[in-house]
């Protein structure tokens, strides 16, 4: 399933909800949100984070709206159950619906927003190893080496006597490779592929950028989906970093201090020249809940600092602060970052 599917699929669950709550006495339209919700497990899935949103949010739905799923905990249930294919598109949109509610109408504007547009957490394949949000995990692969998952990342492993090669699903890793020049080592992503016979290195993927940092050794960095990059090959040795954005191919080349790479492992993250929107991807790992922008110009800001991971909200407001920002706690699920 692609990710536009995905996104199609939590939009059609916010749409629900607002019809739902609008007819909650309506039995043709119960019967055939039911019958949406069987349609797929993402279906349930979508339609659970889309409705704890809404409690969270101090709006509860009529019980008799959504029938036996009205519960959080009985859609991820049924999740686990529910077969079939995805349906056509509903025609209305959610932007144009939503209606005004006093008190809690930006908070759940925002909310249902970022669930519309989501890297879609909830997903269906399932990855080989794999971390929660702040949960770390360290890896020892069949050869030796290792492998340190960052927070709400997964990665497949994918070993024959010719090759070794991970994917990198998602999140961030450490590779720390033992030597074995018979078979390289290569972690792959749908843009890039990184490759080596024995070194250390970090790997942080996002949405819409990917950077490479090298501790020891030689690492080359294939150009598989960027379009624009003015290197198909990029060689990177001890202490050098590339950062690539997907929509423009830039590659912006820094220097790490070795001792810093990496260093979510030790709880700290340093940047140099990254923006905002960067920095809140990574930390939205550490933190449960929605971090949006109020304000999308602030997400184009850059920042250079060191951000200590174990206290996220403390990060969040340094990160803002140096570009006049604020941080506003919504509910304990959402926070706004918007400039004062």
């Amino acid at each position: 399933m692609t990710d536009a599917e995905r996104k199609l699929v939590y939009e059609q669950a916010a749409d629900w909800l607002l019809e739902l709550e609008a007819a909650p006495k309506d039995a043709g339209l119960r019967q055939a949100f039911e019958a949406w919700v069987d349609a797929h497990p993402l279906h349930a899935k979508a339609w659970s984070r889309v409705a704890s949103t809404w409690f969270a949010l101090g709006e509860p739905l009529e019980p008799k709206a959504v029938g036996h799923v009205s519960a959080p905990s009985k859609a991820v249930h049924r999740s686990r159950t529910a077969r079939g294919t995805i349906g056509p598109s509903r025609e209305a949109s959610i932007w144009r619906r939503i209606p005004v509610r006093g008190r809690v109408a930006s908070g759940v504007f925002l909310a249902l927003t970022v669930l519309a547009f989501l890297p879609f957490a909830e997903r269906l394949q399932h990855d080989d190893y794999t971390t929660g949000i702040g949960e770390t995990h360290l890896v020892t692969l069949d050869d030796g080496s290792m492998v340190y998952l960052a927070p709400d990342s997964a990665i497949d492993v994918d070993f024959t006597p010719d090759q070794r090669l991970l994917h990198l699903k998602r999140g961030e890793a450490f590779f720390d490779v033992n030597k074995d020049p018979a078979r390289p080592f290569k972690v792959e992503t749908d843009h890039v592929t990184v490759s080596v016979v024995g070194t250390a290195f970090d790997v942080r993927l996002s949405d819409d950028s990917l950077a490479v940092e090298v501790e020891h050794g030689i690492v080359s960095v294939h150009n598989n989906a960027v379009s624009g990059l003015e290197q198909d090959d990029l060689r990177l040795t001890a202490g050098q970093s590339v950062s690539i954005d997907f929509e423009s191919g830039k590659a912006d080349r820094y220097n790490a201090p070795a001792e810093m790479i990496a260093g979510w492992r030790e709880g700290l993250l340093m940047v140099e020249g990254v923006t905002i929107g960067d920095v809140v991807d990574t930390l939205q790992r550490y933190k449960s809940g929605w971090i949006v922008f109020g304000d999308q110009k602030l997400s184009e800001g850059r920042v250079t600092g060191l951000y200590d991971l174990r206290d996220p909200d403390r990060a969040l407001n340094a990160l803002v602060k140096a570009h006049d920002g604020k941080v506003t706690q919504v509910t304990p699920f959402l926070m706004v970052l918007s400039f004062k």
